[in-house]
């Protein structure tokens, strides 16, 4: 069956990341075609946090959208998606983004939990797995 994968990259004006979701699957060859009603798409919670802090709220991606735009204030240097790990979904970034996000770790800045810490790893690396980002991303985190 497989669950999301939100990937997020840059959008056309300042400050703003566009979040598309696909079905994700750790090994997609060895899964044969299956159909679904819902076309493998699921209506998911994003929570997010950037340097300045965690977003209040929740920004709702709905099963039958291509997109969610999201809009960070000015000053904000990156962006980590599903805060604390809450969701039940894989974030994937562009690799300038990844940068970002491994520069932030090395820092040993305090604004990522142990939670987003282990997130970040957890995903990462199942992402190396199915072939979607290099390991040599997975082994900079």
């Amino acid at each position: 069956m497989g669950y999301p994968l939100l990937s997020v990259k840059r959008g056309d004006q300042a400050n703003t990341y566009i979040v598309t979701q696909n079905r994700f699957l750790i090994n997609p060859k060895a899964v044969v075609n299956q159909t679904s009603e819902f076309k493998y798409r699921w209506y998911i919670p994003i929570t997010y946090k950037t340097n300045k802090g965690p977003k209040n709220g929740v920004t709702w991606f709905p099963n039958n959208q291509e997109s969610v735009t999201l809009t960070l204030g000015e000053g904000e240097k990156w962006l980590k998606i599903n805060n604390n790990q809450v969701g039940y979904y894989r974030v994937d970034y562009t690799a300038d983004m990844w940068q970002n996000l491994i520069q932030e770790l090395k820092s040993r800045s305090e604004q990522l939990t142990i939670s987003d810490r282990a997130h970040l790893l957890n995903d990462i690396f199942a992402l190396a797995e199915s072939e979607i980002v290099p390991y040599a991303v997975a082994l900079d985190l």
